[in-house]
């Protein structure tokens, strides 16, 4: 969804979340990284609506010992 929002504007990313059932449910992986969709749709981007930059870090650090 990250991915989206920046492909479509990288200056001013907009979150767009078309399929409904995407639109309110809380995404997380204990210790690492929250992602709440909720009223996210048609916002500007902020860190903290997916626990900052820091939390994508660790989650890119968790994935590259699950895939490798």
């Amino acid at each position: 969804m990250i991915r989206n929002a920046v492909a479509h504007d990288l200056l001013e990313p907009i979150w767009k979340i078309d399929d409904p059932t995407l639109q309110n449910p809380k995404f997380s992986i204990a210790d690492v990284i929250v992602f709440d969709t909720t009223g996210l749709n048609g916002r500007p981007i902020q860190r903290m609506d997916f626990s900052g930059p820091i939390a994508l870090f660790k989650l890119s650090e968790k994935l590259i010992h699950l895939l490798s």
